[in-house]
């Protein structure tokens, strides 16, 4: 008795123990049962009236089945029902691109970045009478449109360049400012020189060691194709350019 805390728990024992038993077991809860019939039968109801509607609607289809099997209708009245009106498909209209190789190069030549060009293109563009909202002028857009044209542009000038005279290859490694933050980087000039010629190839970025920029002139003269033009080398006389070992005359 001692180890019962609960205060109910122990007058329940201790009434249990009395002579007698106080208290006795309760019959049936009639409210519940009731109210448990009542769901059971609107269950049993709602199931029958849906098996009701089933058949009803399973019949009604039979039958106008039947009827459309049945009844007469000429070729062209088929030919009506059979083929449904077309739909017209609705296109937005498409946005016209003003971002020419010419205004691309001016952009690149005036330094100008795609979001200042977007806020300077759209006002001329609406003092000229156009309608800017047929104009596609957001500065994803105009990069993209930029990146394209300097990339044909590329492989233009790599196409046409085809010097039939002996060229010179120059590199030179130069710190310069960044082009996407106030930082300075170490820059590489390649460029060929020969009778009437001179042409930059390249101004990759580089870390200034040798066999990263031998492997860097390699594949800038491998993608311009002029590697069986090149009849001699100019460059500084750094350990990095003439080591005997490892420099980059050496590896190229």
């Amino acid at each position: 008795m001692s180890k019962i805390t609960i205060k109910e728990d122990r007058d329940f024992l201790e009434a249990q123990r009395k002579p007698g038993r106080q208290g006795k077991m309760g019959g049936m809860d009639r409210a519940w049962v009731e109210k448990e019939t009542r769901t059971q039968q609107r269950r049993d109801d709602d199931g029958s009236r849906a098996a009701q509607e089933s058949q009803a609607f399973a019949e009604r289809q039979a039958t106008v089945e039947l009827e459309s099997s049945t009844s007469a209708s000429s070729p062209e009245e088929q030919d009506v029902i059979a083929s449904p009106a077309p739909k017209r498909s609705r296109r937005a209209p498409s946005q016209k691109k003003i971002i020419s190789p010419q205004v691309s190069a001016d952009l690149d030549r005036t330094n100008i970045s795609d979001r200042k060009a977007a806020h300077v293109l759209l006002p001329f563009a609406e003092e000229l009478g156009a309608n800017t909202r047929e104009l596609s002028l957001s500065a994803s857009t105009i990069n993209r449109q930029r990146k394209r044209h300097r990339q044909e542009k590329a492989a233009e000038l790599k196409e046409k360049f085809a010097p039939d005279v002996p060229l010179t290859l120059h590199w030179d490694g130069k710190l310069m400012p960044s082009l996407t933050n106030e930082a300075v980087v170490d820059r590489l000039p390649i460029l060929v020189s020969g009778e009437g010629v001179e042409k930059i190839l390249a101004v990759p970025i580089t870390d200034g060691k040798a066999e990263p920029t031998a492997n860097t002139i390699h594949s800038v003269i491998s993608e311009w194709a002029i590697s069986d033009r090149i009849r001699a080398l100019c460059f500084d006389t750094t350990a990095t350019n003439t080591g005997s070992k490892g420099g980059v005359c050496v590896r190229l």
